[in-house]
């Protein structure tokens, strides 16, 4: 598509040129000849591609539908590189039913408040949600606040100001592979190395 764009391009502008100057039509022409030549080629080499094939479906484009698949996927995706999920113990001050959500909100940002340092990225969350099992789930303001957050020096200091006895679970999936750790995050440089 790249290509046909740029031959159309080219096309107008020698168009404009001979329009403008008809005593150097030979040459234009010429010119003109062999651009609609070069797109004529490529369109019947698009055409010949299979319906189903890897090529056609990237010079085609993806319909309306797929296309907000597509971004409804990234933005779910975008949320949960953001999100956090801590696990409190049942006989923690914050489990459920002991403080209110405004409560668990506030004692939260005061935590992040005091562990965000000068030089690092901005500890701030933007939706916390608690379930009845006492994990609580914490949307950051951003991929790179959460990312932070997971850090071991930063994870540390989080949990033992928050809760001692509470823990920061790391987002799983569910693959078995032989010599893999079951906690592997492909997304970790550490995992990586690890299973290197």
């Amino acid at each position: 598509m790249a290509k046909l764009q740029e031959e159309t391009t080219k096309l107008s502008k020698i168009s404009e040129e001979w329009t403008g100057n008809p005593e150097h039509g030979t040459p234009q022409l010429a010119q003109l000849q062999q651009t609609i030549d070069q797109i004529a080629a490529q369109t019947k080499d698009i055409s010949k591609a299979p319906p189903n094939s890897y090529r056609a479906a990237l010079v085609s484009g993806l319909d309306a539908e797929n296309q907000n698949k597509l971004v409804n996927l990234a933005a779910k995706n975008a949320i949960k590189d953001r999100q956090v999920m801590i696990t409190l113990s049942n006989g923690s001050d914050l489990a459920p039913g002991k403080v209110s959500h405004s409560q668990l909100a506030e004692r939260i940002r005061k935590v992040l408040e005091a562990i965000t340092k000068e030089g690092e990225p901005e500890l701030q969350f933007r939706a916390i949600n608690q379930f009845r099992n006492g994990d609580i789930v914490m949307e950051m303001m951003n991929e790179t606040a959460a990312q932070h957050l997971r850090e071991d020096n930063t994870k540390r200091a989080f949990i033992d100001k928050l809760d001692p006895n509470a823990t920061i679970k790391d987002r799983a999936y569910p693959i078995v592979m032989q010599f893999v750790p079951i906690s592997f995050n492909p997304s970790q440089h550490e995992n990586l190395t690890n299973l290197e």
